[in-house]
């Protein structure tokens, strides 16, 4: 059976619409007391007619003025009376003129009117399992309103959980419950044209057996988070899902921890934060934190942070930022005052906020969740050092919690800087000419809202000025000679800390070089670019393969700028020679980048031995015919190795042959001159063939 605590509590809290209302927020809860938000600290005011076990909710203006409030049950106008037809909700146990519920109602004005609001309300497990909706309309009863529909059944095997968030479009509202007995989430659109009764439904995660505890979806609209019982005395789990505000689809379901104490959660206002608050009477009480800026889900579940309380209740994030947990039986409030922080650094403190003579219970009021959303600022930082005129900035610090980003707008506050002085990069960085402080904007267009983002920044310190001189261009085997000056200190990428480098690199390399300044911890830093070319690539093509003794040879020489030959201190590209048998000639060369080359060619130089050189019975191998048609006849009076090449020294035919006639088919080449050389024990011999066809 069920806890209930039979204190009273009732919470008013003004309306103000997403990113634009003004916040003017009033707390009613108790014995006919409030807090007036719009001081601070909160002032303490009277004045409700309202005796609620656990939830309520309320509705404002647009200057903060309140409209309406409710327990789930009745529905009482700005002068505490009950409003006409405002009696007999079926919110919470539906007992007259008490709501019993965690979040047993909740209030949205209808998209694109003026004076028409709903009020959803919610079971709380000892009544009929139904979510229904009425409606009211402010502009009648001489601006008292007055309820015109009422007890509308949504949805008939429902928890107790019920949140509201705005839709992508900023426009419309997502209306959360989930089914009783089921793993199904229901989101219900409410539009201007009223709430489209066919819901989307999620099955996901686990399956919820009780109404018990809480349901919130982050202020952005990207996560959503609730406490589940699973087991008797409160004992259950803490789950994160995401949530889609486009298309009401929830996924991705998450256990952050099992089988522990659970009541409430809350998100913080920029929802990088998630918080469970885990008590039950006569056990321990836990504050829980988890960090949502983890990439990965088991990220998210290692950073569970703990804090003890003593006392148990619910979690409620107010317009002023901060999350207030009520305890039970107490005069006071507990607060987080920093709940986008982590850790211990989010300045937790019971029961410093007081609520006046009489005192509250477990439960705070619910809201759309949307109302609360702080956007996150901007981070800059200046690296491994405190003072830099060189801050890199960051402008969405936890991605993982933010919805997806469509395009950023940095204007850096230093207008001398041109066109600098603007960026359309996520992550960016700026140069600033001397230390001081800038106004630095960030415009972040989100997918479903712009967040418009204005820090002042401080600059401490003048950086060191860089400078790097050397040769940055090198030809392959050579090595650049870098020397780094301005700066007291040196860190090259090499891990070098010499200001002058002599680096070989083989192919183009970049080095980057980090710097701090003598007389400050300034750092500078500047990326090097040695750039490597490969050497020359000269190709040599002789007007001939064979040359004979006395002719001149032509040699023609591309891929350089610059051509010396020797020995003769010929320059140019195409030289003509009259080589010697055996003469080589040594080419040097530059191209357009400085690179050298240098070979050495051998021309083939013969006296060019043909068939009529040869006289009598001696002569080793005659060809018959030549020219020919590239069928021939080799007669040979020893055993011979024949070569045949093409004018470019390419080897295109090789045999041997027997002492005596040897018929060789050349046939399918093409009319040129050929090379033939024949190798045997006693000698070597080239010969010129013509095939002629």
């Amino acid at each position: 059976m069920r806890y209930r605590f039979f204190t009273f509590i009732y919470f008013v809290f003004s309306f103000f619409f997403l990113y634009s209302q003004k916040e003017t927020n009033k707390w009613y809860f108790g014995n006919h007391q409030a807090l007036d938000f719009n001081t601070n600290p909160p002032t303490i005011i009277n004045g409700s007619a309202l005796f609620s076990f656990e939830g309520s909710a309320s509705m404002a203006d647009n200057n903060g003025n309140l409209l309406f409030y409710t327990d789930g049950v009745t529905v009482w106008n700005q002068l505490n009376a009950p409003m006409a037809n405002g009696t007999g909700l079926l919110g919470g146990i539906g007992v007259p003129g008490i709501g019993v519920g965690y979040q047993c109602a909740l209030i949205l004005k209808q998209p694109g009117t003026v004076n028409q609001y709903f009020v959803i309300t919610a079971p709380a497990g000892t009544s009929t399992n139904v979510i229904y909706y009425s409606k009211i309309d402010m502009s009648l009863a001489a601006g008292m309103g007055s309820v015109t529909i009422k007890n509308v059944p949504l949805f008939n095997m429902s928890t107790g959980k019920i949140t509201g968030v705005k839709h992508c479009n900023g426009q419309d509202y997502w209306i959360i419950t989930h089914d009783l007995f089921s793993a199904t989430f229901r989101c219900f659109l409410l539009t201007s044209a009223g709430i489209n009764t066919t819901p989307v439904l999620s099955t996901i995660g686990t399956i919820h057996n009780n109404d018990y505890f809480t349901m919130k979806v982050s202020p952005n609209g990207k996560k959503l988070g609730l406490g589940i019982q699973i087991n008797s005395n409160y004992i259950g789990n803490y789950e994160l899902y995401d949530f889609d505000n486009s298309t009401g689809v929830v996924s991705n379901s998450l256990i952050l921890a099992s089988n522990i104490p659970i009541q409430s959660c809350e998100f913080s206002p920029d929802g990088t934060k998630f918080f469970g608050l885990g008590s039950y009477p006569n056990t321990a009480k836990i504050l829980h934190q988890w960090d949502l800026c983890n990439n990965s889900n088991s990220g998210i579940v290692n950073s569970h942070y703990t804090l003890s309380t003593n006392y148990f209740g619910e979690l409620q994030l107010a317009s002023n930022g901060k999350i207030y947990h009520s305890d039970n039986g107490s005069y006071s409030l507990s607060v987080i005052t920093n709940p986008n922080n982590y850790g211990s650094s989010i300045n937790y403190s019971q029961e410093i906020q007081s609520c006046g003579t009489n005192t509250n219970t477990a439960n705070l009021p619910n809201f759309v969740c949307s109302y609360f959303r702080q956007a996150k600022q901007f981070d800059y930082n200046y690296g491994p050092t405190a003072n830099c005129l060189t801050p890199s900035f960051v402008a969405v610090p936890c991605p993982y919690a933010s919805p997806p980003v469509q395009s950023v707008q940095w204007n850096f506050g230093d207008a001398a800087s041109g066109n600098n002085n603007f960026s359309t990069f996520l992550n960016a960085s700026h140069s600033y000419p001397n230390p001081g402080n800038y106004s630095v904007q960030c415009i972040i267009h989100f997918n479903c809202y712009t967040d418009t983002l204005n820090q002042v920044i401080n600059i401490p310190n003048f950086s060191p000025n860089l400078f790097i001189s050397g040769n940055y261009s090198i030809c392959l085997g050579q090595s650049a000679t870098l020397t780094a000056s301005g700066a007291g200190s040196y860190t090259w990428s090499n891990n070098s800390n010499a200001a002058t480098q002599i680096l070989s690199p083989t192919l183009s390399t970049i080095y980057n070089l980090s710097a701090t300044g003598s007389s400050n911890n300034c750092v500078s830093s500047q990326t090097i670019l040695v750039t490597v070319f490969p050497n020359a690539s000269v190709v040599i093509s002789p007007s001939r393969t064979l040359t004979c003794t006395g002719e001149t040879l032509s040699l023609l020489a591309s891929g350089a700028s610059s051509y010396t030959w020797n020995p003769g201190a010929l320059t140019g590209s195409n030289v003509a020679l009259s080589p010697m048998p055996g003469q080589n000639f040594t080419l040097t060369a530059k191209d357009l980048n400085g690179c050298d080359y240098t070979s050495t060619f051998k021309p083939i130089v013969s006296y060019c031995a043909s068939i009529s050189q040869f006289k009598g019975d001696n002569q080793p191998i005659k060809i018959k015919p030549n020219p020919n048609n590239g069928r021939f006849i080799i007669s040979s009076t020893c055993s011979t190795k024949i070569l045949v090449y093409n004018l470019m020294g390419e080897l295109i035919y090789e045999t041997v042959i027997e002492i005596g006639d040897t018929e060789i088919d050349l046939s399918y080449l093409r009319d040129n001159v050929y090379v033939l050389k024949s190798l045997n024990l006693n000698d070597t011999q080239i010969f010129k063939m013509i095939i002629s066809k």
